[in-house]
């Protein structure tokens, strides 16, 4: 890292923490979040995007330095995004550039793949097992070799990129919740079914899937000045469920992971 980059990074690590911690900043500090946006504001496909992680690391470090005034960034991207995604949401996404046209954004395509009997599968025998028998039949399973493989060889010195850069990464990792993968292998319609017609048997599931995402955020988590972890937040966002299944379904799961991590 260059002297001029240090300083800068200093600078907006201490705005960050200082607006984390509610205490008086210079400006609010801007976190860059747009994953899209960057290869198409710098020129490269989605496609590339989507399926060459160090590229896109390097291209979202450039979009930055080209916005200019951005303090940090809230998850650095890297891997075969697609592939990160499915891992979380047990749910197929179509990839830009061979399932989709080069520039078209990636889609989920979320429909029934998890049984009814597969809560039971999960109570008896935890997450993992879930996890092997949905995972094959919503990805291409080579392809999602690659991107672990890319994460164990690159995982960890993404976040050093960013850093020399003058950017400060304010999460190392994102995990989902039980609510999230569970909608995601489910399919939303009949995931929202199941709340009402079999309330006791989803959560039973769910407390047993905890200790799953507890080591997921903590294999993910690496030394940083700002060290968070994104947990959940899309298909559980407060909007869309009624507050007594939010209440029941959501938060508690939050607040654990949350605390544990």
């Amino acid at each position: 890292m260059s002297n001029e980059n240090e300083k800068l990074y200093q600078k907006r690590l201490a705005r960050i923490k200082n607006a984390i911690n509610l205490e008086p900043v210079d400006r609010v500090p801007c976190i860059f979040m747009g994953m899209a946006f960057a290869p198409r504001y710098m020129g490269m496909s989605q496609h590339k995007y989507c399926v060459d992680g160090t590229a896109a690391v390097d291209v979202t470090i450039e979009a930055m330095k080209r916005l200019g005034n951005v303090d940090g960034i809230n998850q650095a991207p890297g891997g075969i995004h697609p592939m990160s995604m499915t891992y979380l949401w047990l749910s197929r996404l179509l990839i830009p550039g061979i399932d989709l046209d080069e520039e078209a954004l990636w889609q989920v395509v979320e429909k029934e793949i998890m049984a009814k009997e597969d809560y039971d599968l999960v109570i008896d025998k935890g997450a993992y097992a879930l996890v092997d028998k949905i995972l094959p039949q919503v990805c291409d399973m080579k392809m999602m070799e690659e991107n672990f493989a890319w994460h164990g060889t690159h995982g960890h010195g993404v976040n050093g990129k960013f850093c020399d850069a003058g950017f400060v990464v304010v999460s190392h990792g994102a995990v989902a919740t039980p609510f999230d993968t569970l909608c995601g292998a489910r399919s939303m319609n009949q995931f929202f079914f199941d709340l009402y017609r079999m309330p006791d048997k989803v959560e039973e599931a769910m407390d047993v899937m905890v200790p799953y995402y507890i080591e997921q955020g903590l294999s993910a988590a690496g030394p940083g000045d700002v060290s968070g972890m994104w947990v959940g937040g899309w298909r559980t966002a407060s909007a869309m469920l009624a507050p007594k299944l939010w209440d029941r379904f959501v938060w508690p799961y939050i607040k654990k992971i949350s605390t544990a991590l």
